[in-house]
């Protein structure tokens, strides 16, 4: 087994990651619904917002492994980001989007001075309190409890004035150096998972601890026998009250690779190959990354949805998979799909929103997760180029929000908005 570096920010790399053993012979391919795509029914609501305030040629900066996480704030949008003030500050800043569309707040920093902070953090809303898991180095204090490299958390009850929490959500302490990174709400308690730096697999934790780390046996872990795992997601079963994991693998083993989807609570169960992520050509199992948090949704009426890239070396679709049952469909005009993200309707719809070159595009299904209803494309913010990252929400039936990071003047990243309205 490769041993990976447990180095602060290091990433998996950008492009496609190449297997070399063959799949367990006897994997079942199940058969695919590939449906078509009615007449667009969504509409524009205004243009690209920009809510950073990066520059060209100086601090702050934002890096092109730099994930905004979105959240909702009543019915408006929360988005919060890392930015790297100084060689040796980072910081996480937010913006406010109102339900019309309209930036109230834009970059305004919610935690500073911090050492480093990890480019993954989750927003998520516990109990009506906002709540923000990420990791990172305070200091280089050895005696500073958030110099422990733990997962930490922020509290906030009106979204604008932010507490750290006194206490932790892993018992790793390689957090700080994660690989993936997400948090969920399971009815009133937030789920931790993650990929530090030290663990070729996926760790998760129910529950924050008052101690920094969490003490031994305080959460749980699934280990690969093979390197490495990266982009842990989770998603809540409405239904049934499960917690469902997901993370994607390059590991030598061929039945590891690709998309690993499982239960992780209220027990652990095994987890599985998301049907159709790995690819077998010449008798190796290819795969490709999602380049950010896997795509997971909690699915109106029940289960849980995962969208990931099918084919080798560059997306051929997105395909659509039901966790844990047959049910799985392509989404047309999806190749080329460099970076995807879901999100559902408070009303029963789902999302599935994607980078493809220097557009950005949105699917709606229906309720049963099955039928494309309406489609839309946009080109990039004006003055960009290359796209990085692409968060999708969704806080009233009818209306989706789009948050993506771009290249823009002089090589600055920045992070944007827009809107659509579904007739």
């Amino acid at each position: 087994m490769t041993a990976r570096p447990n180095i602060a920010r290091q990433r998996p790399p950008q492009f496609p990651i190449r297997a070399t053993s063959a799949l367990l012979s006897g994997a079942v391919v199940l058969a695919l619904l590939t449906l078509a795509v009615p007449s667009p029914a969504i509409a524009d609501v205004g243009s690209w917002t920009r809510l950073s305030a990066t520059a060209g040629g100086g601090y702050p900066t934002i890096a092109n492994i730099d994930e905004p996480t979105l959240g909702r704030l009543g019915p408006d949008l929360q988005v919060v980001w890392p930015v790297q003030t100084s060689t040796s500050t980072a910081e996480y800043q937010q913006a406010i989007v109102s339900r019309e569309g309209r930036a109230t707040l834009r970059a305004t920093p919610i935690l500073t001075g911090w050492a480093e902070l990890t480019s993954d953090p989750r927003l998520i809303t516990v109990g009506g309190t906002q709540f923000l898991a990420f990791s990172g180095l305070r200091s280089t204090d050895s005696s500073d409890p958030f110099a422990a490299g733990a997962e930490y958390f922020l509290t906030s009850a009106d979204g604008r004035t932010w507490e750290l929490g006194q206490g932790s959500l892993s018992e790793s302490t390689s957090a700080y150096a994660d690989y993936g990174n997400d948090a969920v709400d399971s009815a009133g308690t937030p789920v931790w998972v993650g990929n530090p730096g030290t663990v070729t697999g996926i760790r998760w934790q129910s529950g924050t601890s008052p101690t920094i780390p969490s003490p031994t046996g305080a959460g749980g872990s699934f280990s690969l026998t093979g390197c490495c795992a990266y982009s842990a997601a989770a998603a809540r079963d409405d239904s049934t009250g499960a917690v469902i994991a997901a993370f994607y693998s390059n590991s030598n083993d061929g039945a590891e690779q690709g998309v690993q989807v499982g239960q992780i609570l209220p027990a652990p169960g095994a987890f599985s190959q998301a049907p159709g992520s790995v690819t077998t050509s010449g008798g190796s199992a290819d795969s490709l990354s999602p380049d950010q948090r896997v795509a997971m949704v909690s699915r109106p009426g029940g289960g849980v949805l995962v969208a990931y890239k099918v084919g080798y070396p560059t997306t051929s679709r997105i395909r659509v998979w039901q966790a844990g049952t047959a049910r799985q469909f392509d989404i047309p005009g999806s190749s080329g799909a460099r970076r995807i993200s879901m999100a559902a309707e408070p009303g029963g719809q789902v999302w599935v929103t994607w980078i493809a070159g220097d557009r950005v595009k949105s699917a709606r299904l229906n309720a049963t997760g099955v039928v494309p209803r309406s489609t839309i494309t946009w080109a990039g913010p004006p003055q960009t180029s290359t796209l990085w990252k692409v968060g999708t929400s969704s806080g009233s039936a009818k209306r989706l929000d789009v948050v993506i990071t771009a290249s823009g003047a002089g090589g600055s990243i920045n992070v944007w908005h827009r809107q659509a309205l579904r007739r």
